[in-house]
């Protein structure tokens, strides 16, 4: 497929960026890259005399949320940039690939083997299981991995990654909680807009469900069959569940201002008392 040259393209000239070695070579930097951001965070959060308050729990989830941040900023970007300004990946929803998508995909697929890593890491030694972001997460970083494996969707991998467009305010929420402004005026706006954004989430995920059923002949001839599944169960799951229950729980923590992320464990209770 004829792709249009670009300054990105130019830069790369010479590296076959479809190569398997290269693409998980490529794949390990990106998640090496956000090991790096956390310990960052880390590091520089020990400023903070409110990050010092938190148990240990809590400090992951700082940490986490600031590098989901950075990610999802990167991923509005780039899912902003394949749904409606560049068309060269909606030209075949499955088979098309240009040098940008295929270092996107590398940085994606890292961000999500370092973000499992992390959740599972985290929850084994705090004793805290969210289900639904773990779900959330796996399907991510398994089909992200087909994706690499097979290289092939990088369409629905452009459009998939915009959800996270909600997780830069989803942190400002998280902090000014902990911080006690959960009653000033920025937490309400931050919040409205996060609330507004999670129904955008939604509208992303019919628009993914239409550009499926649109090009169904051809997902259904070239997408691999393991890709498939994964394909339809995420979207499925993505569309009419998940992305509806946070929805559902960001607007009733909206007027009802708490962190129902992480209520009190009977560890938390006792390093309290």
């Amino acid at each position: 497929m004829e792709t249009k040259e670009t300054v990105f393209s130019r830069a790369v000239a010479g590296w076959d960026l479809s190569d398997d070695a290269v693409q998980w070579y490529g794949t390990g930097l990106s998640c090496l890259f956000f090991v790096l951001v956390y310990v960052a965070t880390q590091v520089l959060s020990q400023c903070s005399t409110l990050y010092c308050k938190l148990t240990s729990r809590q400090r992951v989830f700082w940490n986490l949320a600031l590098v989901r941040s950075v990610f999802g900023l990167f991923g509005t970007f780039v899912g902003c940039y394949w749904m409606f300004y560049d068309d060269s990946l909606s030209k075949d929803v499955v088979n098309a690939k240009t040098d940008e998508s295929h270092v996107c995909v590398m940085i994606i697929t890292g961000f999500f083997v370092f973000e499992c890593a992390a959740l599972f890491l985290s929850n084994m030694c705090n004793g805290f299981f969210d289900a639904n972001l773990a779900l959330h997460h796996l399907l991510a970083v398994v089909g992200h991995l087909m994706v690499v494996y097979y290289d092939t969707n990088h369409y629905f991998v452009g459009a998939a990654v915009l959800l996270e467009v909600t997780t830069p305010f989803t942190a400002v929420c998280w902090v000014l909680i902990k911080a006690g402004r959960e009653n000033s005026l920025l937490w309400k706006a931050n919040q409205m807009l996060l609330v507004h954004l999670f129904h955008v989430r939604i509208s992303i995920g019919m628009l993914v469900m239409l550009a499926t059923f649109k090009n169904l002949g051809l997902v259904l001839a070239d997408m691999p069959l393991p890709l498939l599944v994964l394909h339809f169960v995420g979207l499925v799951l993505t569309t009419f569940y998940l992305t509806p229950f946070w929805t559902y729980k960001k607007t009733c923590q909206l007027f009802n201002p708490v962190d129902w992320n992480h209520e009190p464990t009977t560890a938390d209770k006792q390093k309290t008392t």
